[in-house]
């Protein structure tokens, strides 16, 4: 009985050895192509569009008052003590913190106005969280940067973003992070000012009151002083020599010649101190040929 179950090993192991060439043969041109196209595909889905994130700038003008209401004390005091527009200081804030006074970044930004830790070192801001000395310390670094750039306000935000040094002072902001953030600034900058800058607020007209006795006599003194005078024109007078052309031109017309026997062109042409070439163009003659007896355009 063993010898049986050793042979039927011994072929199982054989028929294992012995597998068709094709099992492990290099993949057919058609398999290579799907894979080719399903890889291109899982590429495609991975590279999707990356989905527009609502941030705090794109709220309304309203809304971006309401929420810096509690703040608006502090940003006008630091606003007059620094010289700074109260918008800019609330645009700021918007994109930074979403006027949140917890707000904590991941390098260890503080506050409102997100103030490194350095920086506010250097400000003298010693509690971050505390929305006075945070506002106060990040509108006086403000400050700094639109002196250092000219009153311009895009590298203003965009160096508050970046740092000085990723914003040259003649090119700009240098890279695409620094030149977004600086977007996102004056778009609720624009907001809030609606669109016409700082100090350009709209003001309803006033009506003017005036005493009928004062404007009777305001009338009499301006109809006195008014002195209307009637307008002279010149005449001019033409050329001799342009009065001379236009009458030519006035009153020239076709004039024709009989041909006698014996005449050419080239003898009308003479007589009448022309060009051959003028005659067949005038006749729409294409040769020289012409007939006595019949009339010829000479001019």
């Amino acid at each position: 009985m063993k010898k049986p179950i050793t042979s039927l090993c011994a072929l199982a192991v054989m028929l294992a050895l012995s597998s068709p060439p094709d099992a492990f043969a290099a993949p057919s041109k058609k398999s290579a192509k799907k894979y080719s196209v399903s890889s291109k595909k899982a590429r495609k889905s991975s590279k999707k569009k990356r989905r527009s994130v609502f941030t705090c700038d794109q709220y309304s003008r309203k809304t971006l008052l309401r929420k810096s209401k509690r703040f608006a004390g502090t940003i006008n005091s630091a606003a007059k003590k620094y010289g700074v527009s109260a918008h800019f200081i609330r645009s700021v804030i918007a994109v930074e913190s979403c006027f949140n006074p917890r707000a904590r970044g991941g390098l260890g930004e503080k506050g409102l106005m997100q103030l490194m830790p350095g920086t506010a070192r250097e400000l003298g801001v010693k509690n971050g969280y505390s929305p006075w000395q945070n506002i106060h310390g990040g509108t006086k670094y403000l400050k700094r940067l639109l002196v250092r750039y000219n009153g311009n306000k895009h590298y203003a935000a965009a160096a508050y973003n970046g740092g000085p040094g990723a914003v040259s002072k003649k090119y700009g902001p240098k890279f695409n992070q620094v030149k977004r953030y600086s977007r996102h600034v004056m778009r609720a900058y624009s907001t809030l000012t609606r669109g016409k800058g700082p100090g350009i607020v709209p003001v309803k007209s006033r009506k003017v009151s005036l005493k009928k006795s004062k404007y009777k006599k305001y009338k009499s003194s301006k109809k006195k002083n008014l002195r209307l005078t009637k307008k002279t024109y010149k005449k001019t007078r033409l050329s001799k020599k342009y009065r001379k052309s236009t009458k030519k031109s006035k009153f020239s017309k076709r004039k024709t010649h009989y041909i006698k026997s014996g005449q050419t062109l080239y003898s009308i042409a003479r007589a009448h101190k022309t060009t051959v070439k003028k005659l067949k163009r005038l006749n729409g003659l294409k040769s020289n040929m012409i007939k006595s007896g019949s009339r010829i355009r000479v001019r």
